[in-house]
């Protein structure tokens, strides 16, 4: 009876660990247009944006005052653009952006005819990643034969 119960201790420390959830990093991003502050957005990712895509932000408003439904990134070299669609309708366009103006994390800075500004923050997990829950859960493991061990050889 007592080596089946060292065997199925370890067993279920590490499934026990195996089954917490990893999370990867987020990426934020605030948007914000240097004149007056009319356009406005924030947005958090669970992943960076590389490429062209839509989403709804968190929070948006076009010329301070209007609501807006879904932003655009249109990555596409030099000619890329930020389209921010108004929800009563029309948006708001901001064309010739480079691509880095996305892609980088930071404070990315462009001027058309205003001062815009995208900050991109990258926000670290809180939780191991799956390979060091990995590691982890195989050292418990190693700790719980060394004892299994040594309480069947007493």
């Amino acid at each position: 009876m007592r080596p089946n119960a060292c065997l199925l201790t370890p067993l279920a420390v590490f499934f026990a660990i195996s089954t917490l959830t990893a999370r990867a990093d987020t990426f934020s991003y605030t948007f914000s247009e240097g004149h007056l502050g009319h356009d406005a957005f924030t947005y958090t990712s669970p992943t960076q944006i590389l490429t062209t895509t839509t989403f709804t932000p968190t929070t948006c408003t076009v010329q301070a005052s209007q609501a807006c439904s879904t932003v655009s990134f249109d990555i596409a070299g030099s000619a890329s653009s930020l389209i921010i669609d108004v929800a009563a309708g029309g948006a708001d366009s901001f064309n010739g952006l480079p691509a880095s103006f996305f892609t980088n994390i930071g404070v990315n800075t462009a001027f058309s005819p205003n001062t815009i500004t995208l900050t991109v923050t990258d926000i670290p997990s809180g939780v191991p990643e799956p390979s060091s829950l990995l590691l982890l859960g195989t050292g418990v493991l190693g700790l719980a034969g060394a004892a299994c061990r040594k309480f069947l050889a007493a």
